[in-house]
């Protein structure tokens, strides 16, 4: 989540920011260029997507989260409107000649089209640097609001969880039945259970060792499963009983997994929220993989270069100290502020 000073709480609940970038005719296009000439649209086509933003409700009223950042340039187009009609009230983009509907349509172009296109079309303002300003503030404010939906998302999974099974004892079907009866893949939730794995419990150890071979899975959660194995010594023990009894298929998934890690696994590994984990080093996982080595012989697992590093937390993990793997329930109902870190500053 963005620091609330990054993206000023003006933006989102007041019209300042509008009114200063509108007043003067900086943002007014260089030359008297008319829609349907070159690269501009025809005016039929600017005027309908001009009326699509304005139909949009202010974000003044706004109250669920970051203000979404089509809200954001709605209240530009509307500002831009009364700047060149010259008076307040509702916005008549009929009655804008077309000079000012190109002007409108650049400075659009300007804030939400890709790099290039927006580029373009700011070359052809006369005073492109506040537009850009607005560009960086809807980018801040389009990234703020990414980061709320998909911690508001993970608190209501931890919610749905807790509300239909995690108060539930799974009994006999065990902490991977659990998992795998989850209508959506959880990987906040893999993780956490790989952070506080007890590796005599054979039901953590297949949990963890499924859920690193799954698409969904953050290396992160491999760190910390691994993390967990240098810290108990016991590696050598496991793998023991891995080619003792196959059907546990360790040493087969955390080669894959190291593979998979090795050839560029996409996303940036998480934390182990647990300290006792946070301490295990690339020399220290070597140093195991060497002694069992020694033991059983080779492993031919690949090197896991920079997957152990100090990494930050998301918060929709950190929110799953609720859990206890052991029995795959969660005791206490989920906190929202264990999940959602926006605060309505206004």
């Amino acid at each position: 989540m963005l620091a609330a000073a990054a993206v000023p709480v003006a933006l989102w609940h007041r019209h300042e920011m509008q009114r200063r970038y509108w007043r003067g005719t900086g943002v007014d296009a260089r030359r008297g260029r008319r829609p349907g000439e070159g690269s501009t649209p025809p005016r039929c086509a600017i005027v309908a997507e001009l009326v699509e933003r304005v139909r949009l409700p202010d974000y003044g009223d706004f109250s669920e989260g970051p203000v979404p950042v089509e809200l954001f340039v709605a209240n530009i187009v509307r500002g831009g409107i009364r700047k060149h009609l010259g008076r307040n009230g509702p916005p008549d983009i009929e009655a804008l000649g077309d000079p000012a509907i190109v002007s409108l349509w650049l400075v659009l172009q300007g804030v939400t089209a890709p790099a290039d296109e927006a580029e373009a079309a700011l070359a052809q303002l006369r005073e492109p640097a506040p537009i850009r300003q607005l560009r960086r503030t809807a980018e801040e404010i389009a990234s703020a609001r990414a980061r709320y939906v998909h911690e508001r998302h993970a608190y209501d999974l931890a919610l749905q969880h807790w509300e239909e099974a995690g108060h539930v004892n799974p009994g006999s079907h065990g902490l991977l039945g659990f998992v795998l009866d989850q209508a959506e893949a959880d990987p906040a939730l893999w993780h956490a259970i790989a952070t506080e794995i007890d590796l005599d419990d054979g039901d953590q150890l297949k949990t963890v060792l499924w859920a690193i071979s799954q698409p969904e899975c953050n290396p992160g959660t491999l760190a910390a499963f691994l993390s967990a194995i240098v810290s108990s010594r016991k590696l050598p023990e496991l793998v023991k009983k891995d080619r003792a009894s196959p059907g546990m298929a360790l040493s087969k998934r955390i080669c894959l997994a190291l593979k998979r890690w090795d050839a560029g696994w996409p996303g940036a590994p998480w934390a182990a929220p647990s300290q006792r984990h946070a301490a295990a080093t690339a020399t220290s996982w070597a140093a195991a993989v060497r002694a069992t080595e020694a033991e059983v012989g080779p492993l031919d697992w690949p090197e896991p270069k920079g997957l152990f590093r100090a990494w930050r937390n998301p918060v929709d993990v950190e929110g799953r100290h609720h859990w206890d793997p052991e029995l795959g329930l969660m005791h206490p109902r989920p906190r929202e502020t264990d999940f959602v870190t926006y605060k309505d500053d206004a």
